[in-house]
């Protein structure tokens, strides 16, 4: 189950929102394989003045609709598969919610089973072994 955290500015309205948050998981369930219903989103829209970024940081040109988003998931998957989940992400948040290529910014970080606890105080491994 990956944890997914977006921060976006506040902006465009809840509609910018859902579609911003639909694409990141659609994203996922097509290129890491996560389930449908396997949804675990915290969204959070910023003012300008704390949402603080270089708007040109590595030569990069970003504009304010910038997006952060950070992934939280079980090691494993290869590069090409973050690979492709990176371009699908940006191509589905194009097409979805008009934000150019250049205004995403993705972290997928890995978080070994032990160091997680879904239900009930249990480690993640032990879930798995009594479902």
């Amino acid at each position: 189950m990956p944890h997914v955290r977006i921060s976006l500015r506040r902006q465009n309205g809840p509609e910018h929102s859902r579609r911003v948050s639909h694409a990141i998981h659609r994203a996922l369930t097509e290129t890491f394989g996560v389930p449908h219903d396997d949804l675990m989103q915290i969204l959070t829209e910023h003012d300008d003045h704390t949402f603080i970024y270089d708007p040109a940081y590595l030569g990069t040109p970003r504009t304010h609709q910038l997006v952060l988003i950070q992934v939280v998931c079980n090691p494993g998957r290869t590069t090409d598969v973050k690979r492709a989940f990176y371009q699908r992400v940006t191509a589905l948040l194009q097409e979805e919610a008009n934000i150019v290529p250049d205004d995403v910014v993705i972290q997928v970080l890995e978080v070994p089973r032990e160091n997680w606890s879904l239900s009930g105080g249990r480690v993640q491994g032990e879930i798995d072994a009594v479902s």
